[in-house]
């Protein structure tokens, strides 16, 4: 009893001296926190900080109480953000985060302030992967206080509208800005308030965040509107607001002026950059001033006008700061230099940036050394930029017979590793497509020079490939897993070229086609190795595509010569195939994607399907994946097919029906479906029973889904584009990409099922590409609208060959050659070549119908061999 007491007492005194010693340290900071504060309110940063990190020198912080412990963080970090001291200030908020998170009566609102300051140095330092989540987390905790702090909020919103706008993801940016919009009217353009500094500033905030957004997404009329607004309340404001606080206005001006130029609208930008150049008073502006006006007559072509701006940008330029804006300089001076026929300079230039970037010594001849760890965690757009400039800037220089192009590309690899963390996976935009594009560039238009040994070759089509966009290659990982087999193991979060070669047989040939700024390249891939070459010129291709997809997809006669001048660009590489190549594999890029490339011609005209059977895939991984073997069918049948009733054709038309928005009945494709649903005794549902209902409901009961309906191909918004059942039931792209859709097989008998919106960084965003994306192996879809009956003979025709246990390719191959063998008059390919393959092409396995059969086969090959076997055992 007396030991259990004497602990007791021994804890009473050590809580009472902690109590102690916490009131002595709380005390010591206290005062301290005066003495910056004092010096802060006075404009003197750098030795309020000196202040600060002497209380943290001078008192054991781990005997402070938690409040005043993120008070001293919270505060050394803001004065660290104001000397431009950003890997400190992000350090130290790092901190004062992890405390308060851990404190059971945290309070939220500081919370919040501490994830947007965060943000805000993360920016800063290049590493903008964070940044967005950062501030989206202090939205979340200021909108769960109550009352919300309505300028904190806004100044959220406004974050959040800069940050997705620079990162191109509009949509979410639109969402914000309205949200903005709406509460800063009543909390900032309430006319009844007096015109405060916060009210100053909040407006202003409100009017940039508006400005930037419409600047990004072109909206001319109203961007001018809104830097009219700025201007507005620049004049009718107290004269110390507006000069306190003129950035806001420079920025407005800029930003305009950097819309215009990227319009080529270079007066109207020039009027914006001379108000800049005339109102900026601080170093920062007028820096920013002559960089804009560098860039502008670098668009113009003007380069001794804009190397002369640039070095005035360059020598206004707080070195000390560690933004982008010296970088970006540095490299465009080196472009100029190199423009100007000054090699050398230009180096130099390139040597300075990357050693001030790597913060280690850099020469040309250590260029080609460089690490992604080297870089330092630095992740945005601009410095990716500034790799992606340096490295074009090398390989130019090495292609005049002056250095190795294995500088180059080692900055172009860097600039694509930076991509990947910079990139958050989600869907594409144009900024990101336009970053990657000229990466992929970059690393083609090097190995294409250096003609590098296949593993160097291997490793530039995999960072291509990965830095692809990765929304759907996302969900696919997750719907295949679940699939797969325990001992098949995990499906890898990279795609490696080394599996995709795995996966292919020896008569396949895979072409990737990459469409870059300047120039359409193909990759070759075999079994046994990899070849690329460079195709032609962009600007030449644009024009010849898109009046060979216009020709071929209606009945035009002159198609031949358009055709055979496309075809001689396209398969020129592959017209010396070995013999063992029987099967082509296509992946296509950007608007290639409305080809059928069955169509082109061989130099001996005739088509390309004679010689080849073809598929499609939407990128390498997607194909790679879609070759995954399942663990067996999860699916309890076999087919399932619906051929939905429509309103009757008028008897005139019914020669030419197509399968397309002309919502009317389709005699043969009632009869195709019939006939396929009979050839495998599956299900069939038509009429009034093809409804959506019917079909969500047999979603994972089929291993093969046959639609034989029409498509509603939406041209303003590809997410209303739909399949239509019975009584005009829709099913939308945008329900079909929600879908888990395990099937192994669907053939969208309709048409323009295979095309639609062409979004950047994602291509077609079609029917067949939603099926992909939740989870469809392989899928036949449409180019264009097709002719009803020649359609349905060719689709039947398909199943038939199936059922005869030849691969999806060559059943389809077969069948088009028999259409073309039995059909003379219709050797148009608006005929044949309509309906396409994606995915996966392995045959198929009959899982209902004709069971008889193969029992009976089945008895008559054990009776053979056992006759066979007594024969022989008797001699």
């Amino acid at each position: 009893m007396r030991l259990h007491i004497l602990v007791i007492g021994i804890l009473l005194f050590s809580a009472g001296a902690l109590a102690q010693t916490t009131r002595v340290t709380d005390s010591t900071l206290s005062s301290y926190s005066n003495q910056y504060h004092d010096l802060a309110g006075k404009g003197e940063w750098g030795k309020a900080l000196a202040i600060g990190k002497q209380a943290l020198q001078q008192v054991t912080i781990e005997t402070a109480s938690s409040d005043k412990r993120v008070e001293l963080w919270f505060d050394i970090a803001y004065m660290s953000t104001e000397v431009k001291q950003y890997d400190s200030a992000a350090n130290y908020y790092e901190k004062a985060r992890v405390e308060l998170e851990a404190s059971p009566d945290r309070d939220v609102e500081q919370l919040g302030l501490i994830f947007n300051n965060l943000a805000f140095a993360m920016d800063n330092l290049g590493r903008q992967q964070k940044k967005i989540s950062y501030y989206t987390k202090a939205l979340e905790l200021w909108l769960t206080t109550q009352p919300p702090p309505e300028k904190k909020l806004l100044t959220a919103l406004g974050n959040l509208v800069e940050a997705h706008t620079e990162y191109g993801s509009f949509k979410q940016a639109g969402h914000y800005l309205e949200e903005m919009k709406k509460r800063s009217k009543t909390f900032y353009f309430d006319s009844r308030k007096k015109m405060d500094v916060d009210q100053f500033t909040g407006r202003a905030e409100s009017i940039l965040a508006c400005i930037r957004y419409y600047a990004a997404t072109d909206s001319v009329l109203q961007l001018k509107a809104w830097v009219d607004q700025m201007e507005v309340l620049f004049r009718q404001s107290s004269p110390v607001f507006a000069a306190n606080h003129s950035g806001y206005l420079l920025t407005a001006l800029e930003t305009a002026g950097y819309a215009f130029k990227n319009r080529k609208e270079f007066d109207q930008s020039r009027q914006y950059y001379d108000k800049v150049s005339r109102l900026a008073k601080e170093p920062f502006y007028q820096m920013k001033a002559a960089a804009n006006l560098a860039i502008l007559e670098y668009d113009r072509g003007a380069n001794e006008t804009a190397l002369a701006f640039t070095k005035l940008a360059i020598s206004r330029t707080d070195t000390n700061w560690s933004g982008s804006s010296w970088y970006s300089l540095m490299v465009l001076e080196a472009e100029l230099q190199e423009r100007l026929g000054k090699p050398d300079a230009a180096i130099r230039n390139i040597e300075v940036l990357l050693s001030r970037l790597t913060r280690k010594q850099v020469e040309r001849r250590t260029i080609s050394k460089l690490s992604f760890a080297d870089l330092r965690n630095l992740s945005s757009y601009n410095y990716i930029q500034v790799l992606i400039k340096a490295g074009q800037v090398l390989q130019r220089i090495s292609l005049s017979g002056s250095g190795s192009p294995t500088e180059g590309r080692n900055l172009f690899l860097l600039a694509a590793a930076m991509f990947k963390e910079y990139y958050q996976e989600g869907v594409y935009n144009k900024y990101l497509d336009g970053l990657n594009r000229s990466i992929m560039e970059g690393l083609l238009s090097c190995a294409v020079e250096s003609k590098p040994a296949d593993s160097m070759l291997d490793s530039v089509i995999q960072v291509i490939e990965n830095n692809g966009s990765r929304h759907i290659w996302k969900k696919l990982l997750h719907r295949y897993t679940g699939q797969l087999a325990e001992n098949q193991g995990a499906v890898s979060s990279d795609f490696r070229l080394a599996d995709l070669r795995q996966k292919l047989t020896k008569n396949q040939l895979l072409l990737r086609y990459y469409l870059t700024d300047t120039a359409l390249y193909l990759v070759q891939i075999s079994k046994s190795g990899i070849q690329l070459n460079r195709i032609e010129k962009r600007a030449e291709l644009n024009t010849l595509i898109s009046d060979v997809q216009r020709v071929v997809s209606g009945i035009n006669a002159e198609y031949i010569p358009l055709l055979k001048k496309l075809s001689e660009k396209l398969t020129q590489p592959i017209q010396n195939l070995s013999k063992e190549i029987s099967q082509l594999i296509i992946v296509p890029d950007e608007n290639l994607g409305f080809l059928a490339f069955e169509s082109l011609l061989l130099p001996d005209n005739r088509h390309l399907i004679d010689q080849f059977s073809v598929s499609y895939a939407y990128s390498l991984p997607l194909w790679t994946i879609h070759q995954k073997p399942k663990s067996g069918s999860i699916n309890e049948k076999g087919l399932v097919a619906f051929a939905p009733g429509y309103p009757e054709l008028p008897v005139s038309n019914r020669s030419i029906a197509t399968r397309g928005t002309g919502l009317y009945q389709l005699p043969f494709a009632q009869k195709e479906a019939r006939e396929i649903a009979s050839l495998f005794g599956g299900t069939f549902f038509e009429g009034q029973a093809a409804n959506r209902s019917n079909f969500l409901s047999a979603i994972g009961c089929y291993d093969y889904y046959h639609f034989a309906m029409h498509a509603a191909l939406d041209t303003l918004s590809y997410e209303s584009t739909s399949l239509v059942f019975t009584e005009n039931e829709r099913l939308h792209f945008y329900e079909l990409y929600n879908l888990d859709f395990p099937a192994e097989m669907v053939v969208l008998s309709a048409c323009n099922t295979g095309i639609g919106a062409m979004v950047k960084g994602e291509g077609l965003m079609s029917l067949s590409h939603a099926l992909s994306a939740g989870g469809v192996r392989s899928s036949v879809y449409s180019l264009w609208e097709v002719p009803d009956k020649e359609t349905a003979e060719i689709i039947t025709g398909f199943y038939k060959y199936l059922e005869k246990g030849y691969d999806k390719a060559t059943a389809l191959q077969q069948s088009k050659l028999d259409f073309l063998k039995s059909n003379p008059a219709k050797q148009h390919p608006y005929y044949w070549a309509g309906f396409i393959l994606n995915g996966n092409t392995d045959s198929i396995s009959k899982k209902s119908g004709n069971y008889l059969v193969w029992i009976l086969a089945g008895i008559v090959a054990i009776l053979t061999a056992i006759l066979v076997y007594r024969k022989r055992k008797s001699v």
